[in-house]
Formats: structure tokens, C-alpha cells, sequence
């Protein structure tokens, strides 16, 4: 810990500290920093939306000290959809009609088959020994 090094190793961690405080770099999300004051790590982040040109197009960004997300870019921009357009307002309904295979219905017709024969068997079973149980 920083604040309880003993005299014999704060010059190191005074250099340590302070190439700490130097670093800022652009990382895959933003840009990344140390907070000069209190040395926690700080971080730009950008809100990005591929485009139909496959290219990464910011539309805003959030404020860690502000706690704020900022839009930059109009609604119209950010709501184009996939073919360049703006979604319509509507949901779209669409039916997917779906088939059981016949291997499925051949195996499962034969499984309820081999069990009704087996019930009946026990009824006739139960009516024939009847006086016994």
C-alpha cells in the first residue's frame, strides 16, 4: 500500500506513482487514464454503431465523472437500421410453419403402440384372474 511504505522504499514507489499518473492510452473502448488526485483509473467510453459501410460511427459518449451518457449524433442516425433506413414503427409478424419428421413420427406411433398393447394385455390379464387378487 502506497500510503504505509516505510521510508527505505518510498523513493521507488514515488517513481512507480508518478509513471502510474502518466499513463494515458486509447484502448479499445476509449481512452484510459489515472485520476491525478486519488490514482483510480479513469476511462473515456465511446458509444459506437457500425454503419452500412462497415465502418464504426460514434454517436456519443459517457462521462464517468458526470455519471452522464451523451448522445451526439440526431435519433434518425442512430436508428437506421441494417439497410440504411429507419426501422418502421410496427412490429412485423412472421409465421415459421415447422414439420416433424416422419423417422419421428414413425418411432413415437410405435413406442404408443407397443404401450396399448401392453394395457391391454393387463386388462385382459385383471378380467381372467379376477377371483384371485
Amino acid at each position: 500500500n502506497y500510503k504505509h511504505s516505510t521510508n527505505k522504499d518510498k523513493r521507488l514507489l514515488d517513481l512507480l506513482y508518478k509513471n502510474l499518473l502518466d499513463v494515458d492510452f486509447e484502448g479499445v473502448t476509449g481512452r484510459y487514464f489515472y485520476n491525478k488526485t486519488s490514482g483510480a483509473r479513469q476511462k473515456d467510453s465511446y458509444v459506437g454503431i457500425w454503419n452500412t459501410n462497415r465502418t464504426l460511427l460514434e454517436i456519443g459518449y459517457y462521462d464517468t465523472k458526470e455519471n452522464n451518457l451523451t448522445m451526439t449524433e440526431p435519433p434518425a442516425v442512430i436508428l437506421k437500421s441494417k439497410g440504411g433506413t429507419a426501422p418502421p414503427d410496427s412490429e412485423k409478424e412472421h409465421i415459421v410453419r415447422r414439420r416433424i419428421s416422419k423417422a419421428s413420427i414413425i418411432a413415437l406411433s410405435v413406442f404408443a403402440g407397443v404401450g396399448i398393447v401392453l394395457a391391454l394385455i393387463c386388462i385382459v390379464y385383471a378380467v381372467i384372474h379376477h377371483e384371485h387378487v
